[in-house]
């Protein structure tokens, strides 16, 4: 009979830090005993700071969040946690340094994944969303955080716990959308913090950041471009499953359009529906990160049309929580970067 474990999964991300403790049986999650996100806005602070390193006050407040989590997994009970940092930690000069701090002070073993390895963890979260039978190259899972995004899906011969992936490494966040508003449209020389609220926002300007990041992408592999064309011609099962928690792009876009799926044209109305309006307005409707609404409603509008997905599904999730938790069990932490 297989053993349950509990252990303790931490997502590092650009924008928010997260956490689950789980039970783990059989290489899968079979209960949550805690799932929480903490906002941490690594990217953004990168970003202002020239794109060279990490402030000390944003280290700071990682580090107290962080020390909150782990006095939570030690009292469920975690028998390890470990976790993943994200994109601006690969960018970040002092990104290396601010991990080992984590794992001299805190014990907890993080570190920088790839985004090869960021796509594998993101299309097990993925997967955990779908029902248990859904063929594996029935998966195009879609994640994107506050620094770049990732496309994955199972390879022809994937088996087992951890299949074989193929990942579209998408180098377009949330944080990279704004800039993209605020400097290649409005001509601002780079974000700093008094001119990083970019609302209200035009239609007009609007369609520009779509086209513009939408021109920038490549294109899709053999493998991906065929998995998209079953999912527009509505195989069965075919699903672009999108995840994230509230403040992620699909639960902006969720919100706005108050259903959780959503077509290109779908995303066309959503954009609509914000354009010209205040943060203010955002804030008093209740939506996380409000100062960031456009960027992101853009960043996924430009995803969708520049790969012609003809519906994204959405579900909560807390990040790659639960596939960096499967992930690391199988593979082990000191394996987290191979792919």
């Amino acid at each position: 009979m297989a053993q349950r474990r509990i252990v303790a999964a931490l997502d590092i991300g650009s924008g928010r830090t997260k956490m689950d403790v789980v039970v783990l049986k059989g290489g899968a999650v079979v209960e949550t005993l805690f799932s929480e996100h903490r906002e941490v806005f690594f990217a953004h602070d990168y970003a202002m700071n020239g794109h060279k390193n990490l402030s000390d006050k944003i280290t700071t407040h990682g580090m107290t969040v962080l020390k909150d989590f782990k006095k939570t997994a030690t009292e469920l009970g975690a028998q390890r946690i470990s976790g993943a940092a994200t994109q601006v930690f690969r960018k970040a000069e002092n990104g290396p340094a601010f991990l080992d701090r984590v794992k001299r002070e805190l014990g907890m073993d993080v570190r920088v994944i790839s985004q090869a390895v960021e796509g594998k963890v993101g299309f097990l979260s993925a997967k955990s969303a779908m029902p248990a039978s859904t063929p594996l190259d029935h998966v195009i899972a879609y994640d994107s955080g506050a620094a770049s995004f990732q496309i994955t899906v199972a390879k022809p011969d994937a088996t087992g716990p951890i299949p074989n992936v193929e990942v579209f490494e998408g180098q377009w966040g949330t944080i990279p959308a704004l800039e993209a508003l605020m400097c290649s449209v409005r001509g601002q020389e780079r974000l700093t913090a008094d001119t990083s609220d970019p609302h209200p926002v035009t239609r007009d300007e609007m369609t520009r950041v779509v086209d513009h990041i939408s021109a920038s992408l490549p294109p899709p592999s053999p493998l991906l471009a065929g998995r998209f064309d079953a999912a527009r011609q509505q195989t069965p099962g075919a699903t672009i499953m999108s995840f994230g928690e509230e403040s992620s792009i699909f639960a902006i876009a969720a919100k706005t359009l108050e259903q959780n799926a959503f077509s290109q044209a779908d995303m066309d109305r959503a954009l609509d529906l914000v354009a010209n309006l205040p943060t203010s307005t955002f804030q008093e409707r209740g939506y996380a990160e409000p100062q960031l609404v456009v960027p992101k409603l853009c960043l996924l509008r430009a995803v969708m049309k520049h790969f012609d997905m003809p519906k994204v599904v959405y579900s909560y999730i807390n990040g790659s929580c639960p596939g960096i938790a499967v992930f690391d069990d199988a593979q082990g932490s000191s394996e987290g970067d191979s792919s």
